[in-house]
């Protein structure tokens, strides 16, 4: 593609609505050295300092400052100017782009920010600038039941500070449980063998945010306790690995391995009701409803209509073991006369059914309408966005994955505004879990009796057109 002057690419829609394009080896949602290989066609010309705004506020997020407000990281970046265009002059010989967290898109950001250097206003910037979601399934689940709780958690709140839902969960609950065991106050843990001495070894050896980070992120998509273990105990070995490098003698309860983990798995999975509140009322009520349907029609697969009109749908077929029996003859001889002639082979096989899995869908059908809300959600903005750009006589440029939304520097803050707009609009211009039960209703009929929908909190959701955390 080096010397096309434009290319494209198809998209698809998979069954929940997220958008996904085809391509075989550059994609907008491959990996950071695909996505940043790639450049918007048109462009955009810089007509005064501040529309290099969003080009700053990348390169310092991606070189690592993403915890710091916009106005900080921007002016990050200006205060470290002349590091930065050193590098873009020679990055073979200046490597401060390899201490980055995200060395693609620094690099990239480090280029255009010579090109600006050099051509003033001349300059046309290519560079998609991309705002992420805070754990977007927590940031629609919250909304979904106002759970003002979780909501603070993950920046839906007008509060003038970024909050890490992982860090509350690890500096929170998991530490104050932890205290607790250790100083002998055992509660649930009163069965489980050398609680307070793992409990003490646990605040000794410490721990972070990435402690909590697999188990609370994969919350909204149904995780388990058994998935908690596995990701506790990966998090253990990886540290564990990692310090015997530096002669890190492991002993008392990390001889013990498998046990300390599956107790801190414990601790972890306990602490998380505690932040995401109402979240997990609404998970169960999606589940139970949607259960309620599969057993009402179970030859139908559920089916869903979102917010703007994308019909969703799952379907989760039951299987059957069927066992055939093979007679395999000698195929010279092809006459053979009985069964005594032949090789038997009796072989176990599944086939699908004509009816749903009400198990399968008990475990699929939260993540796929949680995953069906933040395509509805992306498919607003870019709807938004296309009409208020071809307002102006041009053509939309954007690049968009999921949960991360990126557009062109001049309108970094203008695009900023409308995601904000389009999330507070989609939450309260519909009632999506009234929206829902009404499409399980027509599959299962007037008469089955579905669970209440769950109490609603108190999140003031207007917060997020002003929160500039909720994406950041």
């Amino acid at each position: 593609f080096w010397n096309e002057e434009s290319f494209y690419f198809a998209w698809d829609m998979d069954s929940r609505g997220r958008a996904y394009p085809r391509a075989s080896a550059l994609s907008p949602q491959g990996s950071q050295w695909s996505k940043y290989l790639m450049e918007f066609a048109n462009g955009q010309l810089i007509q005064k300092d501040e529309d290099m705004d969003g080009i700053r506020f990348n390169a310092a997020t991606c070189f690592g400052k993403d915890k710091l407000p916009l106005t900080d990281r921007i002016k990050w970046t200006r205060d470290n100017l002349k590091d930065l265009l050193a590098v873009a002059r020679d990055p073979y010989g200046n490597l401060l782009w390899t201490e980055a967290e995200e060395p693609a898109g620094f690099l990239a950001s480090c280029f255009e920010l010579l090109g600006y250097e050099e051509n003033g206003f001349a300059h046309v910037s290519r560079l998609p600038v991309a705002v992420d979601a805070t754990c977007s399934g927590l940031q629609i689940l919250s909304a979904l039941s106002r759970d003002e709780v979780g909501g603070r958690s993950v920046n839906l709140t007008g509060e003038d500070e970024r909050f890490d839902i992982y860090s509350e969960v690890a500096e929170g609950p998991v530490r104050r449980t932890l205290e607790e065991v250790a100083a002998g106050q055992l509660g649930p843990y009163a069965d489980f063998e050398n609680a307070q001495e793992f409990a003490a070894a646990a605040l000794e050896y410490g721990f972070d945010r990435k402690l909590t980070k697999r188990v609370t992120m994969t919350v909204p998509y149904s995780a388990t306790e058994d998935s908690c273990r596995e990701y506790v105990r990966e998090y253990y070995h990886d540290r564990l690995e990692q310090d015997r490098k530096y002669n890190f003698k492991a002993k008392g309860p990390h001889e013990q391995f498998h046990k300390f983990s599956v107790f801190m798995a414990k601790v972890v999975w306990n602490a998380i009701p505690q932040v995401v509140v109402r979240g997990l009322e609404v998970m169960k009520w999606i589940q139970d409803v949607s259960v309620a349907t599969v057993k009402a029609n179970p030859t139908v697969p559920l089916q869903w209509e979102t917010p703007d009109g994308f019909v969703g749908r799952t379907n989760r077929p039951k299987e059957r073991v069927i066992q055939p029996r093979l007679y395999i003859y000698d195929y010279t001889r092809r006459a053979a006369k009985n069964p005594g002639d032949a090789k038997v082979s009796d072989i176990r096989t599944k086939q699908w059914t004509d009816k749903e899995d009400a198990q399968q869908h008990r475990n699929s059908c939260a993540p796929n309408a949680v995953h069906s809300l933040d395509a509805t959600h992306l498919r607003m903005v870019v709807r938004r966005w296309s009409r208020i750009v071809r307002a102006r006589g041009e053509v939309a440029e954007m690049a968009m994955i999921h949960d991360s939304f990126a557009v062109g520097t001049v309108d970094f803050r203008l695009f900023n505004r409308v995601i904000r707009e389009e999330f507070f609009r989609l939450y309260t211009d519909h009632d999506c879990l009234a929206e829902y039960e009404q499409s399980m209703r027509e599959i299962a009929g007037p008469d089955v009796v579905f669970p209440e929908r769950p109490e609603i909190g108190s999140l003031d959701l207007s917060s997020v057109l002003t929160n500039q955390f909720f994406f950041s």
